[in-house]
């Protein structure tokens, strides 16, 4: 008779277990987590001085919707995009060593490279209404070359001029946005940037 009971009440454990494992497996996802939704994003960095605009340079990027974490895009393996465009630019460095020893003071020259160009990594969550939540961080360095901002210098040593944004922008289908504005308070021109998403059907 015990070892009867004991055979019911492992059929009965054993009975549930399965049972939860189905209801875990048809358990639906959390409501509003879309993933692997293929997007395009185009990024249009602009530069003006005044209302007139002075340079204006593309970039696409392919991705697909990741999981949600709490209320931000994640940058993960397999879901956002990352891109790396750019070149080395040759610094000249000089050394002075001071007279000593009764030897004259000499001056020593080296170079060195810095890497400029253009840094994109981007994100994206598709929300419950339609909208999609971009978190897009860009880094450009880029090499002045307007006499007018670069007579101060000395030597003839190149200007190096940076820009770095982390932001996060919601849009939909189709939508372009505008992702920051920023003035250089050296040249005064005004970056802008901005951004459109397009689903890929």
């Amino acid at each position: 008779m015990k070892k009867l009971l004991i055979g019911v009440a492992m059929a009965i454990m054993a009975g549930l277990a399965g049972g939860g494992a189905t209801l875990n497996a048809q358990q639906p996802e959390p409501k509003g987590v879309k993933q692997n939704i293929p997007l395009e994003l185009q990024v249009v960095v602009s530069r003006y001085q005044g209302d007139k605009r002075i340079s204006s340079l593309p970039y696409v990027l392919s991705l697909k919707t990741g999981p949600t974490s709490g209320s931000t895009s994640q940058f993960r393996p397999g879901y956002g995009a990352s891109l790396r465009l750019g070149s080395q630019v040759p610094i000249r460095t000089l050394s002075a060593t001071p007279a000593s020893d009764g030897k004259p003071a000499t001056t020593t020259e080296s170079v060195n490279y810095q890497s400029v160009g253009m840094n994109i990594d981007c994100g994206a969550v598709a929300l419950e209404d339609g909208r999609y939540e971009v978190t897009l961080t860009i880094n450009e360095s880029s090499v002045v070359t307007d006499p007018q901002d670069t007579k101060t210098v000395p030597f003839g040593y190149p200007v190096l001029r940076s820009y770095q944004s982390t932001n996060t922008l919601f849009a939909k289908d189709g939508q372009t946005t505008q992702f920051t504005a920023a003035t250089d308070r050296v040249s005064g021109e005004v970056v802008r940037v901005e951004v459109k998403l397009t689903v890929v059907k």
